[in-house]
């Protein structure tokens, strides 16, 4: 039984379906490999029982890792996701942000980010 951060979103670590059993929840892939994971009581599943899963779908609620995504998904699926959170964010506080402004900003992170040799945290924030 794998457990991680107990706070952190849930993916699904590959192709297959989400079985749930009680507080448990079980990945059958279609490869064989089951992995079964303890979500917490106040986590929202966001699949119901049975239902086929890719890598890198949301199971629970919550912010997804990105790194983890990136590994499932592909970079431009994460740049996807994290222009949609940043836009949340700016909603939030009342400002409205275009999706091609905050798809150029990441452009350029990320552009900036694979250009150094050793990519740190501090080095992919924007100018």
């Amino acid at each position: 039984m794998e457990s991680g951060d107990k706070s952190a979103d849930l993916t699904a670590p590959a192709r297959g379906f989400l079985v749930r059993e009680g507080d448990d929840i079980v990945v059958r892939s279609e490869d064989t490999v089951e992995r079964e994971y303890v979500i917490p009581h106040n986590a929202k599943l966001m699949v119901e029982n049975g239902v086929e899963i890719r890598a890198g779908d949301a199971i629970t609620d919550g912010p997804i890792n990105p790194q983890e995504y990136l590994e499932t998904r592909g970079k431009d699926s994460v740049q996807r996701y994290l222009v949609k959170e940043v836009q949340k964010v700016y909603r939030s506080q009342g400002v409205t942000i275009t999706t091609s402004t905050s798809r150029s900003s990441f452009a350029r992170c990320c552009a900036r980010c694979a250009s150094t040799s050793r990519a740190t945290p501090n080095s992919c924030r924007p100018s």
